[in-house]
């Protein structure tokens, strides 16, 4: 972390951290080194580009601003920081993409568990199953609610919302079920409390002790859990055949989906992840969802301004590509699918912003 600050303004630095301050939920998240960066890289950039082009539109920015207080509220703090750190004046139009990457850092931090509740149809089976999966694991990570002949949707609902409001669900939740009427309860819970919640039906015992050691010993995500889970309701297989599951599709349509005027989400996400597990592959990464969800948004952002001309510019562009040419040139040759596809060629300086976004994963590989 000392060395990723060193890379950036003290003053920079500082005003990010006294804005967090009173913020654990979104200063935890960025505790992750990657996440950091990603979000200093953007501030940096944002500061000193000249060409007043914005990130995002400004009706996009008012759809974020309604669907994201909080987090728009934490970039309004932000802009303050930065502005009585005596920095030059971060524009409005930056603070809808601010308040999008602090609602997503927190949805790819892998540092929490994710928690569990299993709905089961018969006595006490609920609840014996919640207690085996604990014992195995040695971790209160799994919620029993047993159901009678009789248990409507509503009385389990309102069990699972209180739940859901005392454990940490930080890194999200997933429910275990057997059939009707307890099969959208996922959907509904993640309204009442804006909890993200996924649902498999129909689990066998070997799944759920799969998934549950998975989130106990290796912190692993909701949707990495959904991955284990072949054939699951919530997956959804994209044109290019790249699996993803039913939050990450709801992140790209609720959250990427309003912030774009000429792409087709669907279309942009299913093209850029074909692009991206390209790139992987040629840089010999592995997939992650940190990754995945910085380059979509970033990426889709960029052709929205490279459809209506307003491409920006990039300082030291000439430094920056000797610096960086062999990952640039593997960018270069992958992201000519997406200039096919949109029928919009990138210019270099775009293409040294999507590079940044790779740096500190290829760093960490050598």
């Amino acid at each position: 972390m000392e060395r990723l600050r060193a890379s950036f303004p003290p003053a920079l630095c500082q005003a990010v951290d006294h804005a967090l301050e009173n913020a654990p939920r979104y200063k935890h998240a960025l505790e992750n080194p990657r996440l950091y960066y990603g979000f200093l890289l953007h501030l940096h950039n944002a500061l000193r580009r000249q060409d007043g082009n914005p990130t995002v539109s400004p009706d996009q920015t008012g759809h974020i601003r309604r669907t994201n207080p909080q987090e728009y509220g934490l970039a309004l703090k932000l802009q303050s920081e930065l502005s009585e750190s005596g920095l030059t004046s971060l524009p409005d139009s930056e603070l809808g993409f601010i308040a999008m990457y602090l609602y997503l850092s927190i949805n790819w931090t892998a540092e929490h568990n994710v928690e569990f509740i299993t709905v089961f149809h018969g006595e006490g089976v609920s609840s014996g199953t919640a207690a085996f999966l604990n014992g195995a694991v040695r971790l209160p990570l799994v919620h029993g609610i047993n159901c009678g002949p009789e248990t409507s949707l509503g009385q389990v609902l309102e069990q699972a919302t209180a739940i859901a409001q005392s454990v940490d669900c930080t890194a999200g939740l997933l429910i275990f079920t057997d059939m009707a009427p307890f099969t959208d309860l996922h959907h509904h819970l993640t309204q009442l409390t804006g909890i993200r919640a996924e649902l498999i039906s129909g689990a066998s015992m070997p799944l759920m002790l799969r998934l549950v050691e998975k989130s106990a010993s290796e912190h692993a995500s909701l949707i990495a859990l959904m991955s284990e889970a072949p054939g699951a309701e919530p997956e959804t297989r994209s044109l290019s055949g790249t699996v993803t599951t039913s939050f990450l599709n709801r992140i790209i349509h609720e959250i990427l989906s309003p912030s774009l005027t000429f792409l087709n989400p669907g279309k942009a996400a299913d093209t850029l992840l074909h692009v991206l597990n390209k790139t992987l592959a040629d840089l010999s990464l592995s997939y992650s969802d940190e990754i995945a969800l910085k380059f979509i948004f970033h990426t889709a952002h960029m052709l929205e301004r490279v459809i209506k001309g307003e491409p920006l510019n990039y300082p030291r562009l000439k430094t920056f590509i000797n610096q960086h040419s062999a990952l640039m040139s593997v960018l270069e040759r992958r992201l000519v699918y997406a200039e096919e596809v949109f029928g919009v060629p990138i210019p270099a300086s775009e293409k040294a912003y999507i590079t940044e976004i790779f740096i500190p994963f290829v760093e960490d590989g050598r």
